[in-house]
């Protein structure tokens, strides 16, 4: 452990394999399997670089872009960890080369991990002085080299597109100049999806249900990239097509159209599902499917599907277009769960109160308004349930008292005093528990 800690991958293999031979040499074959076992782990950590490169050098990879320098690590064939630094502002402008220098010596200036190869974008301003550096560092060679080809460039390909994404991330997580990445990022949408202008209303939705239970969708609207609260609508569904997907998806689509008035169409359409669910919303909107783009969004590929075509869009999803999408994606999911979690709530509770003798439409609709879940009313005690008009204290102590028992797995009766109180309020019919 303490060779990996290191940086010494290929000691701490050399350790491994020598111990875990002597156990099998000497018949202790369970702990030559956990000698076995650590080494496969030890081999899975990281992920691996191209197979050219796969030897057991060690090797860092250092380039710089920007204001940020990155050094990604590499042990036995595989990469290890990334580091990424930024450069004060003196050295901003500075060319290539000098920043390349600075990250180099400040980086393996505070590390004792010093590899045996690195591999720099362009050679450094001193490479030379560098080289011999590292070398006093390590107590050992170290190569410090800057292809220009081959396997080893590759390297610098990898290192320089990482460093470009993250410098992406940061810039769509900066509090400055929102607006323009917004509009760079519905501009981006238009030449992705071959629209003939930037799309300033879109609108996204997803479909939910459990087993057929509650199935419910929701529909959220994004104007000019940012959320339009005003435009999100729900679906209750009936539960003949609770456990149809895409069926789900046509009827929210169609019911939607036909609440909208001339001309108030989307400029995209955004599905949450794939192929299936695609076509669904195109047939479901006829016509219209003419004058808005239909794109599909498969959550765990984050490919597009887009159009009656069918155009298949793979694209990195740090892209500022992307981002867009998938929030409005992700916007749709959170809307439509709490929708789902709302309506099945509120449809266990009235099944709660429908089990309640002398319940009747009215309480039952005020205890809906008031509590609006299973778990509030549960948690209600008696003098809150007592608060309420037409409950009064005989009917609250006898709801308090059949909530505690329909949590209960076994049937109740209550008691004689009970029952008395029932043929008052409640009524003397035995309670059920709900399992």
């Amino acid at each position: 452990m303490l060779r990996v800690l290191k940086g010494d991958w290929e000691g701490a293999r050399r350790g491994i394999s020598d111990l875990m031979e002597e156990c099998s040499a000497s018949m202790r074959y369970e702990e030559a399997a956990r000698w076995r076992n650590l080494l496969t782990r030890l081999d899975s950590l990281g992920w691996p670089a191209p197979e050219a490169v796969r030897d057991r050098v060690s090797r860092d990879i250092a380039a710089v872009r920007e204001n940020w320098g990155i050094i990604l690590q590499m042990r036995s064939g595989r990469f290890t960890g990334v580091v990424r630094l930024p450069f004060e502002s003196r050295w901003k402008l500075a060319a290539v080369p000098e920043r390349l220098s600075v990250l180099i010596r400040t980086y393996y200036a505070e590390t004792g991990d010093i590899p045996r190869e690195v591999v720099a974008m362009e050679p450094p301003s001193d490479a030379g002085v560098l080289e011999e550096w590292l070398k006093g560092r390590r107590g050992s060679a170290v190569s410090l080299i800057s292809p220009v080809r081959g396997a080893m460039r590759e390297l610098v390909e990898v290192a320089l597109k990482d460093l470009e994404h993250f410098l992406a991330r940061l810039e769509w997580k900066r509090p400055g100049g929102r607006r323009e990445r917004t509009e760079a990022a519905l501009e981006g949408l238009a030449d992705m999806l071959g629209l003939p202008a930037p799309p300033r209303w879109m609108v996204a939705l997803d479909a939910s249900t459990i087993q057929g239970s509650f199935p419910v969708a929701a529909l959220v609207s994004f104007r000019d990239g940012r959320p339009d609260k005003a435009g999100y609508r729900r679906f209750s569904m009936d539960a003949e097509i609770g456990r149809n997907d895409p069926a789900m998806i046509a009827d929210a689509v169609r019911r939607y159209l036909a609440g909208a008035g001339e001309g108030e169409i989307p400029s995209l359409f955004l599905i949450d599902g794939g192929i299936t669910q695609l076509r669904a919303a195109i047939g479901a909107a006829g016509d219209v499917a003419l004058r808005t783009l239909f794109v599909a969004i498969a959550e765990k590929e984050e490919t597009l599907l887009c159009g009656n075509e069918e155009r298949k869009i793979s694209r990195p999803v740090d892209e500022p277009p992307m981002r867009l999408l998938i929030a409005m994606r992700d916007e749709a999911h959170r809307f439509v769960l709490h929708y789902h979690r709302t309506s099945r709530s509120r449809g266990e509770m009235r099944s709660v109160l429908d089990d309640i003798p002398g319940i009747g439409p009215a309480l039952r609709g005020l205890l809906l308004s008031t509590f609006g879940s299973v778990d509030r009313l549960r948690a209600a005690t008696e003098e809150d349930l007592g608060k309420i008009p037409g409950i009064g204290k005989t009917r609250a102590a006898l709801l308090r008292r059949y909530l505690d028992e329909w949590e209960r797995p076994e049937q109740v009766r209550l008691g004689a005093e009970g029952d008395a109180q029932g043929r008052e309020g409640l009524g003397d019919q035995p309670v059920r528990s709900s399992r």
